[in-house]
């Protein structure tokens, strides 16, 4: 019923959510090739580009206990230090498609990602690539290359710094001069 229906939307990136169809294809499908080809087209324009890659596969807590939850009913962890982009079991034909096609998507967001802001950054624009301290996404390889590119750095900030009501802390990969200055905050700072 409706149920599971709020269910399976709430798996999906917020802007899958938020997008029309054109064509027969989420506006914001960033995953679709014909909507990379938009992207690629618009992003080339701008002077900054900003993504935050779907963050929910690449997550650190899954490895920790939940309180009062049966370990057994414990999210599992899905990527490792050995295998960034997704653990073998979960990536394999004969895993859960649903779940593998999201840790695939999510890898395929980070890569987009990173490439997307090198190829900025070789042509004299700026970008920003956010996600939560501890993600899996700073171990893909792309954003690995990335961040040893000359003029990348990585500013954290805490978004109670901003406004947010927990000390959440989130680096940002980025080329853009003075950011440190401006967004480079944790809690109490001013």
């Amino acid at each position: 019923g409706l149920g599971k229906l709020n269910e399976a939307k709430a798996e999906l990136p917020w802007d899958l959510l938020r997008g029309r169809e054109q064509e027969g294809v989420n506006a914001f499908d960033v995953l679709n090739v014909r909507r990379q080809n938009v992207l690629a087209f618009r992003t080339a324009m701008a002077l900054v580009q900003h993504c935050a890659p779907q963050c929910s596969t690449f997550s650190r807590l899954r490895e920790q206990p939940l309180p009062g939850v049966p370990n057994r009913k414990w999210p599992a962890p899905l990527r490792s230090a050995y295998h960034p982009v997704g653990l073998p079991e979960f990536l394999d034909q004969n895993a859960d498609p649903e779940l593998r096609a999201r840790i695939e998507g999510d890898t395929a967001m980070a890569v987009l990602a990173a490439t997307q802001s090198a190829l900025a950054a070789a042509s004299g624009r700026f970008f920003v690539i956010e996600n939560p301290s501890g993600s899996w996404l700073w171990e893909q390889p792309e954003v690995v290359a990335l961040a040893g590119m000359d003029g990348v750095h990585t500013v954290l900030l805490h978004t109670c710094a901003f406004g947010g009501e927990r000390r959440k802390a989130t680096p940002l990969l980025t080329n853009v001069p003075g950011i440190q200055e401006e967004c480079g905050r944790a809690c109490g700072e001013r």
